[in-house]
């Protein structure tokens, strides 16, 4: 401050200490006058950040930190950092461009691709493209193509589509034909054709396309044409499940639909964002999943009751995934650990 250094009240200074020796790099408190400004004291600068005013004014710790202290927070302060991914040390500045390119990721727009289309003077393709009954038409069809596939799961049972009653196949056929003249506009709108590769969810549709015409117009009439039944099989797999698989893929296009709901595509780039996180909490689980592992099956050898749930060390990480992390059925099997090992 103007006149010197100012003590922090006690509730204040409590929760700083805390998350001080607890290896934080930073901590929030509500401090002024009114006890209703936020501030942000980073330890590795030793400042305080006002987010209303944007004021950063020095503070410092008074005492000393013994020995201990000093390595349970690097100890601490190491397992934040494997646990959510984070930087072992966090300035000011590394926070606030972490910060600021979060929430840039947030605020992105997808690529339109209309800039690479024709002006709708210029080609009746483009024309269509942009208009945009042609995206509500386009969308609708993607989520009828969905439920569809949920009516076909459970009422066609036939090998190939040429097997099928009269309806199934009118509708493979229909939705088969408007994707890929649906996907033939589009590509006839683009001015230059080889830059179709920068529309993302033109090269995604084009894949699919390629996929249901093949199953459609191309596997299916082969296997109609030398007499393929479902019994006919290829080692493990039935001619009947490489079909199936294939029509399932396009479920994919139902992400197509998240155009329709920016506040889910928002949230889901936020998951992607935590995956780092979650794969080093990932990470932690399986290294001690597996130091557990080895001290129950070491354990176990001497208990007969208990090498059966114990014969090797993957089958105690499983064991101890399902019953320790998941607590599947922890009331049965905890009774049977205790009579087991006293």
């Amino acid at each position: 401050h103007k006149h010197g250094w100012r003590d922090y009240d006690v509730e204040a200074v409590q929760s700083i200490e805390a998350a001080y020796q607890g290896g934080q790099a930073m901590v929030r408190l509500k401090a002024g006058k009114d006890k209703q400004t936020i501030m942000e004291l980073f330890f590795e600068d030793m400042i305080q950040h006002d987010t209303k005013t944007r004021n950063r004014r020095n503070i410092r710790r008074i005492g000393q930190e013994t020995c201990r202290q000093r390595w349970c927070r690097r100890a601490y302060r190491w397992l934040m950092a494997v646990e959510s991914g984070r930087p072992y040390r966090m300035s000011f500045e590394q926070y606030q461009q972490q910060r600021q390119e979060y929430l840039d990721s947030l605020e992105q727009t997808d690529f339109d691709p209309h800039v690479l289309y024709y002006e709708s003077s210029e080609s009746v393709c483009a024309r269509i493209s942009r208009h945009p009954f042609f995206f509500v038409i386009t969308m609708s069809t993607v989520l009828m193509n969905a439920l569809w596939l949920g009516y076909d799961a459970n009422h066609n049972t036939a090998a190939t589509i040429y097997e099928a009653p009269t309806h199934f196949q009118v509708f493979e056929q229909a939705f088969c034909i408007f994707f890929t003249i649906e996907l033939l506009i589009r590509f006839g709108a683009f001015r230059h054709k080889c830059e179709f590769r920068k529309d993302q969810w033109f090269v995604f549709d084009t894949v699919l396309v390629f996929m249901m015409v093949g199953e459609t117009w191309v596997l299916q009439p082969i296997c109609l044409a030398v007499g393929i039944t479902s019994e006919d099989s290829f080692g493990d797999f039935s001619v009947l499940r490489l079909l199936r698989l294939l029509k399932l893929t396009r479920l994919t296009r139902f992400v197509r639909l998240l155009h329709f709901c920016p506040d889910m595509l928002t949230m889901l780039r936020g998951i992607g964002r935590a995956m780092v996180s979650v794969f080093f909490t990932t990470c932690l689980l399986i290294v001690l999943l597996y130091i557990f592992g080895i001290i129950f099956k070491t354990q176990a050898e001497a208990y007969s009751t208990l090498q059966d749930s114990f014969p090797t060390v993957g089958d105690a990480m499983w064991w101890l995934l399902l019953h320790g992390t998941f607590v599947d059925a922890i009331a049965d099997v905890v009774p049977l650990l205790r009579e087991a090992s006293p």
